[in-house]
C-alpha cells in the first residue's frame, strides 16, 4: 500500500508488510494513518496552492493489485486580515475579519 505524488514522484505513504516505511522527509506533510477495514486515508498538513497535482494510491496483496489516482487542486483565497477599532459603550472593541483561511487561524 502506497501514496506517491505523481510529479516529482515522491513517496508519501508506503506500508510494507504491516509496517511504515515511510520517508522521514514527509513526516511533516503526511499523517499517519492506520488501515482499519480496508480504508486508507492520505491527510496532508500545511497544504498549499504548489500542492496542486495529482497523488496516486497503490495496494497490492498477493496476486491483487488495485490503483487510483486523485487529483488535488488548491487555490489561494483567503483574504488579509482587516483589522477595524471601535468604541461601544465605553469600552474599546477590536475587530479582525478575515476569509477563506484553511485551517482557520486561532487568535492569541
Amino acid at each position: 500500500m502506497g501514496w506517491t505524488q505523481s510529479l516529482p514522484s515522491q513517496v508519501m505513504r508506503l506500508y510494507w508488510d504491516g509496517r511504515d516505511k515511510s520517508e522521514k522527509a514527509m513526516e511533516d506533510r503526511a499523517v499517519k494513518n492506520v488501515m482499519h477495514k480496508g480504508i486508507e486515508v492520505l491527510r496532508l498538513l500545511n497544504v498549499l496552492p504548489s500542492d496542486s497535482e495529482q497523488y496516486h494510491c497503490a495496494f497490492k496483496h498477493g496476486s491483487f493489485y488495485s490503483d487510483t489516482v486523485i487529483e488535488l487542486k488548491g487555490t489561494d483565497l483567503s483574504s488579509h486580515p482587516q483589522f477595524h477599532m471601535d468604541t461601544k459603550s465605553r469600552q474599546l472593541q477590536l475587530v479582525c475579519k478575515s476569509e477563506g483561511w484553511f485551517p482557520q487561524p486561532k487568535v492569541q
